[in-house]
């Protein structure tokens, strides 16, 4: 194949990308869901993601237990409550479920600006 055919196809299906993440961002701004817009409620689902990973691995790491061979040696405790994180983490994850749901009936309903 022609290289100079190729590159000049890359550079239209690039142009197209660029075209479509300018609706898609515009369209995320515009749409309004209870108030917020999509690229509000896409920012808040990816927060939540964040920290419900962070709490995840605290949790797993709180959670671990260490055996002593004898009552001599230093008992290692969990300096945070792990049932509390993990109460934490399921509201978060609720509340995340909640949020991507909105995302996705407005998803289907919305066309691309």
């Amino acid at each position: 194949e022609d290289p100079n055919a190729l590159l000049t196809a890359l550079d239209a299906s690039i142009a197209r990308l660029e075209s479509l993440m300018t609706r898609i961002n515009r369209t995320n701004s515009e749409t309004m869901v209870d108030g917020c817009s999509l690229t509000a409620l896409i920012a808040q689902k990816d927060a939540l993601t964040l920290q419900i990973r962070v709490y995840r691995e605290l949790i797993s790491e709180a959670s671990q237990s260490v055996r002593r061979m004898s009552r001599s040696e230093i008992l290692i405790k969990s300096a945070v409550n792990v049932r509390d994180l993990q109460s934490k983490c399921d509201t978060l994850s609720k509340k995340l479920r909640e949020v991507d749901n909105k995302l996705q009936a407005t998803n289907w309903v919305t066309e691309l600006l």
